[in-house]
């Protein structure tokens, strides 16, 4: 089956590692249209007789625990195995709107969709859900499973959560953008796209996903899985003159604190870490106060620290798109300072 590699980022309880902050609880009144993007990986068997053999089913529930709809559903035949599944999905085998499959017979990573509706093809209002993950390689009875439980905010902003492993899964992300669920159509002249709010984050192996943006962002994701690239001198690499060009730098992470959101009116920002781990913040434009005007020869303005922005978590093979007019503070250490070598691609907008 195709395997789409992981991309995209919260975890109320105070035990769990937090990498991404959530947005705040919107308005149950708002129903906004997007997608749920939910990337994970599975490599452990869960201590069952039928391993590597699994099946699997990945669902939504309200905070209540109340059942909306079921994502993926893996062995059809022997769903009553996956028994919380069976249990929440009750009678509803029916309302599936999701990809069903034959028994897995290996480990990897996965993909699900959530559009944002019920099993009815709803919208539901915004709030907080929970994603339900459960494996199993065994009968229901025997109690070997892989479970866990993620939640998150449906809002009208953009949601980015992670987990470096919970329940048995490993590097859980979930992402919400909002909007409509078709994906954008480039204008005919192939260099303008879509410039409010969209931050993309995600892994090089699934960048094949991203193929209805333009010939230029395409051109510019492309170039990071080039050995050329990936092994190029530190400094400024045109590639189509000022239209698309790459900086290879190395630097320490510093303390997220101190750092300033940025944003830029002409280029998109593709950023790569090569080696290291780097913490980005991320925020909306309003409410940001403008510390440096906007510079046209160097096409960057600045704004004061705001608390509460976003984290990013990038580790190496991630990427992130950030937008004209999108605030961004790369170079942010996690904990502690650290040594990260990073490549940043510009694509011009105009």
């Amino acid at each position: 089956m195709n395997k789409a590699i992981l991309g995209w980022f919260l975890w109320v309880s105070a035990s769990l590692p937090l990498t991404i902050l959530a947005q705040d609880v919107p308005s149950a009144q708002l129903q906004t249209p997007g997608q749920l993007t939910v990337r994970f990986e599975t490599t452990a068997p869960a201590g069952g007789k039928y391993a590597n053999k699994n099946i699997h089913a990945v669902r939504v529930e309200n905070a209540d625990g109340k059942f909306i709809k079921t994502l993926d559903l893996w062995a059809n035949k022997r769903a009553k195995h996956r028994a919380l599944w069976a249990a929440a999905a009750a009678g509803r085998a029916k309302d599936i709107h999701a990809r069903t499959g034959a028994t897995l017979t290996a480990y990897g990573t996965y993909t699900s969709l959530w559009d944002g509706t019920d099993a009815s093809g709803k919208l539901v209002p915004d709030g907080n859900y929970v994603i339900r993950f459960e494996l199993t390689n065994d009968n229901a009875d025997k109690n070997k499973f892989h479970r866990a439980s993620i939640p998150f905010c449906k809002t009208s902003q953009p949601n980015v959560i992670g987990l470096p492993g919970e329940g048995g899964y490993n590097q859980i992300l979930l992402s919400w953008q909002p909007g409509e669920t078709k994906n954008p159509t480039p204008k005919s002249n192939d260099t303008s796209i879509r410039k409010d709010p969209n931050m993309i984050l995600d892994q090089i192996n699934s960048a094949q996903m991203y193929g209805q943006f333009t010939r230029r962002i395409t051109q510019g994701l492309a170039l990071l899985n080039e050995k050329s690239v990936l092994n190029a001198p530190l400094g400024k690499h045109e590639v189509q003159g000022q239209d698309i060009f790459f900086s290879v730098d190395e630097y320490q992470t510093k303390p997220f604190e101190e750092g300033r959101p940025e944003t830029h009116q002409k280029y998109l920002d593709i950023q790569y870490i090569v080696s290291g781990t780097e913490c980005i913040g991320f925020s909306p434009l309003e409410g940001l106060q403008v510390d440096q005007p906007y510079d046209n020869q160097k096409d960057i303005a600045f704004y004061k620290y705001a608390p509460g922005m976003s984290k990013l978590i990038l580790k190496p093979g991630m990427f992130v798109i950030f937008w004209p007019n999108e605030p961004h503070m790369p170079c942010r250490a996690v904990d502690s300072p650290t040594t990260v070598r990073k490549i940043v691609i510009k694509i011009l907008m105009e």
